[in-house]
């Protein structure tokens, strides 16, 4: 498994999400770590996704494009974005009770 998502994860960080690559590792090894824990849904794609790395990528560029930061930023920029993500799914969570 870890011969073809190693390399996954780098290119999906690097390329889709535009942040460091190392970023990528990060999330496959620490999120199926976390999930292993509290988890409970079988199903659940638990490590690096391209839809997620696509949509975090147009998130960091759109805006690096409107001015919001520069090319250094682009970390910062996902980690908001990832932030943002969450809390608008412990919103929904609380509201869907």
């Amino acid at each position: 498994m870890a011969s073809f998502y190693i390399p996954m994860s780098l290119s999906y960080a690097s390329n889709l999400a535009h942040i460091p690559a190392i970023n990528g590792l990060y999330a496959f090894a620490v999120n199926p770590l976390i999930y292993a824990i509290l988890g409970t849904c079988p199903q659940m794609v638990v490590g690096p996704e391209a839809a997620g790395s696509l949509l975090t990528g147009n998130v960091v560029r759109d805006s690096i494009n409107k001015g919001a930061g520069n090319e250094s930023d682009d970390l910062v920029h996902a980690q908001i974005a990832g932030v943002v993500t969450g809390m608008f799914e412990e919103v929904l969570e609380v509201l869907s009770e």
